[in-house]
């Protein structure tokens, strides 16, 4: 007889305000706001949706999304955290650990910017 696992869909969100939640420099930044997601999820999707343009000294930042352990987005650069848009990265993975939804900005310090994250995510019982 076949063991089936029951599948639940889930979300986790976030919301990034580079004012309160991005000291200065480089590095992970610790989010506010923010969600966890349990071990073993298996996450299908990372939505990000910028109200604030992103912005640096040199206009040359990037911010990569994790969860739990894991990247679930690709860098997003100054376009694509324009006030606005609306990301959708795939990229996926399964969660090794209970870490909250974080932001790690690359390259150059962030000066202004803020998105909502919301993580699709499946668990299996």
């Amino acid at each position: 007889m076949a063991n089936n696992k029951s599948v639940k869909k889930m979300t986790a969100t976030a919301s990034f305000v580079q004012a309160t939640d991005a000291s200065s420099g480089t590095g992970a930044k610790t989010i506010a706001d923010t969600m966890s997601i349990p071990i073993g999820s298996v996450v299908t999707a990372c939505i990000t949706v910028p109200s604030i343009a992103s912005n640096s000294a040199d206009n040359n930042e990037t911010c990569t999304i994790t969860v739990g352990g894991i990247n679930v987005s690709a860098a997003l650069n100054q376009a694509a955290m324009a006030a606005g848009n609306v990301n959708t990265d795939t990229l996926g993975g399964v969660t090794t650990s209970a870490a909250n939804i974080g932001l790690t900005v690359a390259t150059s310090a962030l000066t202004a910017g803020s998105m909502d994250i919301i993580i699709e995510y499946y668990l299996l019982d």
